[in-house]
């Protein structure tokens, strides 16, 4: 994760200050749980299988692409680096 970035939990969820984008960003639990194991260092192969156990309704592909929609938005938002996952 970037530097720059204060991280503050309030109940389940996870609030995150971006310090050079001046912004404040919530994470409800699902992906304050997906910015932890990205922190922890799983892949996105590891982050689908334990969306898979967690959401046994939903298609592996289906989570897979709205993993890759999400990891894009934080890029985009400066909450993570091109380097990570």
């Amino acid at each position: 994760m970037p530097q720059n970035i204060i991280e503050q939990s309030v109940e389940d969820e996870l609030m995150l200050y971006a310090l050079d984008e001046d912004s404040l960003h919530v994470l409800n639990s699902t992906a304050r749980r997906i910015y932890e194991w990205i922190q922890q260092g799983d892949d996105r192969a590891a982050i689908v299988r334990r969306l898979c156990e967690q959401y046994s309704d939903m298609s592996p592909d289906q989570l897979n692409a709205d993993l890759v929609h999400y990891l894009e938005e934080l890029k985009i938002k400066s909450l993570l680096s091109g380097q990570q996952i």
